[in-house]
């Protein structure tokens, strides 16, 4: 493939600078240093000794000569699709949000129900007895999920 400078290095593997400027010193990788100074990266070095220990590589864009850029359309492209997905999660959202709110107020709806008929019961002002009070909440919850006592 050839060889890279440490920026196409850090991009082919999703590592920063820093990182791959302390694994080249410290020869974690394979590297060489220009005379100026410059660490250099055979490509081929770099992709066997980072398959060879695990490492994915990240790094989409070719890496011989200029890295290409996308254009306008290609990010466009690329965000509207990202926004249609947002938009469907959120609609997703809106929906289950709807469906909670109609569950809590049918559940508040029942407090409020049980919460009268507990206090009529223990103000003794009904005539039922605590069992058969307690055994119509009962069998009334059993009938409500469909199973039977």
């Amino acid at each position: 493939m050839g060889d890279l400078n440490i920026t196409q290095a850090a991009r082919l593997t999703g590592k920063s600078l820093a990182t791959i400027r302390r694994w080249a010193a410290q020869k974690t990788i394979p590297a060489r240093k220009t005379e100026d100074g410059h660490w250099v990266f055979s490509s081929d070095e770099l992709v066997a000794h980072l398959h060879a220990h695990g490492h994915e590589l990240i790094g989409t864009r070719p890496i011989a000569g200029k890295a290409e850029q996308p254009n306008n359309q290609q990010l466009i492209g690329a965000y509207a699709e990202q926004i249609k997905t947002l938009e469907g999660l959120l609609e997703r959202e809106q929906r289950l949000n709807d469906e909670l709110r109609e569950q809590l107020k049918s559940t508040t709806g029942e407090v409020f129900k049980l919460t009268a008929e507990l206090r009529a019961f223990l103000s003794k002002e009904t005539k039922t007895t605590p069992t058969q009070w307690i055994k119509t909440k009962v069998q009334g919850a059993f009938s409500k999920s469909g199973t039977e006592l």
